[in-house]
């Protein structure tokens, strides 16, 4: 929900301080003695003042796609761009450990005394973070290893790492180790997102997936149901997915979900949008989705118009290269199968004669690289060549395509020319519709932000009454297993975050009553919820069995049948029993929240109102 709900704290400030590290020089009971340090990092709120490929350039920096970073700063990049920390890019990729992004850096001529908030440079950041390579590079290019930072530390101050001590030693004493690039990060491994990329050998993707059971059970048509998760998915994919499952029109299995994406009718866009995610489940469903697809035998350019049949690549150069990540790694797993390769690739080969790309493919292409990280990097740079060549005024030449690609192997190693002048002049054989990426200069501006019209929904065209109304949530209407106020105090500052729209009943204590206004639609027998008109809900409420007993003109109250009612979900699972009303919120990551309620009440403005709110909410009463 954010991290206002978990720190208490307003969302910037706690972003931007949360994740820093806390460094003591002993001195207690100073003032300063606990101040974070940026240390290297880096957060959407300390970025915002910068323009779009400056943004990209800092991310980019903290991870290992030289490619990229070559290409953004060729874009027009500032190499010295700095965020509110004044963290460059050269203090996140010294974070990061990737040798071959530091090198560009450097080489590019970004200066290694350049100082954050906290007066640390990017050797007390590599020294700190035992970047032992790094270190070694940079004390080679002449880093200054007595500068002090704000607090009087050296970078050797800083250094709690024997491998990355025993360099400063080496350096100290005049025994210089020479420099080898190296692509990766310093632990030769995959960073944290990376590991949640990664999939075991011979398992669907789904190793330690715990499927999720639906919460509610509708009266309401199968048929009506998908049709509105779908229309929610094509406007918030995360959300619609969430639908679905609580739902139980798909079941919470990757390899169900990844189906449902690519035999219903939903968005391309959107179906990219939400695989490109850094979330947990998009990660899952990334892999799912891309190893459906065979990819054996296939060559670069040719796989990845393969893989985004049924996928638009975003408008987000950061979702890009997840969803290209993924493609590396299934091309590499599908033809790293033990057995008989040869027999796959002649089969493979057969069934792709038809295809019209001249390019090296299968196990020859494979010999090429040591590690798919290499392939993922050359798929990302075919893409931006692509759009270079066909959507911008930007013409790259072969000898800057093959310059772009030196050393992607590191070790001073780099894909073989008679390669790269091969996929180059693949490229230059067609555009490709499936490549086609908008204008890495024009992201950021408006892909946010869906400028068309808004169309009707299908939660609006089936709704039988919708309209504003006051939600009333008192101090007796607990959720279940909560008897003290902080349940509801909880409850209500989750919906003011989503709907802002909640706060404290005038002249009572906020620890008795919440109220606010919110916007209700009623469809089949579900009760969603928005923050106003024209909004998709953030959440709904099962309304089957549901008891409603008006109060007053104005004032109905619902709450759950007094005999608990013993469900079961279509597909045979045990759905949530009917003792209290599950107030269920949708999350942008393919989860939910469920609140369990004892009752709450609804206002309208006027007696007509309510009129029509009873004659529906009480249908099957």
């Amino acid at each position: 929900m954010g991290n206002k709900l978990i720190c208490g704290d307003v969302g910037t400030r706690c972003v931007a301080n949360c994740a820093r590290i806390t460094v003591n020089n002993d001195n207690e009971g100073e003032d300063d003695d606990m101040t974070v340090e940026p240390a290297g990092t880096i957060f959407r709120e300390t970025l915002e003042r910068l323009n779009y490929l400056d943004q990209q350039l800092l991310l980019f920096c903290s991870g290992h796609n030289v490619e990229v970073v070559r290409w953004l700063l060729l874009l027009g990049a500032n190499i010295h761009a700095i965020d509110t920390n004044s963290t460059s890019a050269l203090h996140t990729a010294c974070r990061s450990g990737t040798l071959g992004v530091v090198q560009e850096l450097v080489h590019g001529g970004l200066p290694m005394d350049v100082v954050d908030s906290s007066g640390w440079t990017p050797l007390h950041i590599a020294t700190f973070m035992g970047r032992k390579h790094v270190v070694r590079f940079l004390l080679a290019e002449g880093a200054n290893l007595q500068k002090l930072n704000h607090k009087g530390m050296t970078p050797s101050d800083l250094c709690n790492d024997a491998y990355t001590r025993e360099v400063l030693v080496q350096f100290s004493s005049g025994n210089h180790v020479i420099v080898t690039t190296s692509g990766r990060g310093e632990q030769g491994g995959w960073s944290m997102e990376d590991i949640g990329r990664e999939a075991l050998p011979g398992l669907r993707y789904e190793p330690f997936f715990v499927p999720r059971h639906p919460v509610v059970k509708s009266n309401g048509t199968k048929t009506d149901m998908l049709l509105i998760g779908i229309d929610l998915f094509n406007r918030k994919p995360g959300q619609g997915l969430a639908f679905l499952v609580t739902t139980g029109c798909v079941r919470d299995y990757p390899v169900d979900m990844s189906s449902f994406l690519r035999r219903n009718k939903v968005k391309t866009e959107q179906v990219g949008n939400f695989l490109g995610e850094s979330y947990s489940l998009s990660q899952i469903l990334r892999l799912e989705f891309i190893n459906s697809v065979r990819l054996v035998g296939l060559g670069i350019v040719s796989s990845l118009t393969k893989a985004c049949e049924n996928i638009r690549l975003p408008a987000d150069l950061q979702k890009i290269d997840r969803l290209l990540h993924g493609i590396a790694r299934i091309w590499w797993r599908q033809h790293e199968q033990e057995g008989k390769p040869d027999a796959e690739i002649k089969r493979a080969s057969e069934s792709n004669k038809e295809n019209v790309f001249k390019e090296v493919r299968g196990l020859e292409l494979k010999e090429y690289f040591s590690s798919p990280d290499s392939l993922h990097q050359l798929m990302y740079g075919v893409l931006l060549l692509h759009w270079s060549m066909y959507d911008s005024d930007m013409q790259i030449s072969k000898s800057q395509w093959i310059s772009i690609n030196h050393g992607l192997e590191g070790d001073e190693n780099t894909v073989p020319i008679r390669l790269l002048e091969n996929v180059y002049d693949t490229v230059k054989q067609q555009r490709i519709p499936n490549l086609v990426i908008e204008n890495p200069k024009k992201m950021g501006q408006n892909h946010d932000r869906d400028m068309t019209p808004r169309a009707e929904s299908a939660i609006e065209k089936f709704a039988a009454q919708q309209g504003y109304v006051t939600l009333m949530l008192n101090a007796n209407n607990q959720p279940l297993n909560n008897t003290d106020s902080a349940s509801l105090q909880h409850l209500a500052s989750v919906l003011t975050e989503v709907a802002d729209v909640f706060e404290e009943a005038h002249g009572l204590p906020s620890a008795r009553r919440q109220q606010g206004r919110i916007y209700l639609m009623m469809t089949q027998d579900l009760l969603f919820f928005s923050s106003k008109k024209d909004e998709d809900p953030f959440a709904f409420l099962p309304m089957s069995n549901a008891i409603v007993t008006r109060m007053s003109s104005v004032l109905c109250n619902i709450s759950p049948p007094t005999t608990p009612m013993d469900e079961e979900s279509s597909d045979g699972s045990d759905a949530l029993p009917q003792t209290a009303l599950h107030f269920v919120f949708l999350l942008p990551d393919g989860r939910w929240q469920t609140y369990d309620l004892n009752r709450f009440e609804i206002r309208t403005d006027d007696e007509q109102s309510m009129d029509a709110w009873m004659q529906v909410l009480s249908e099957d009463d």
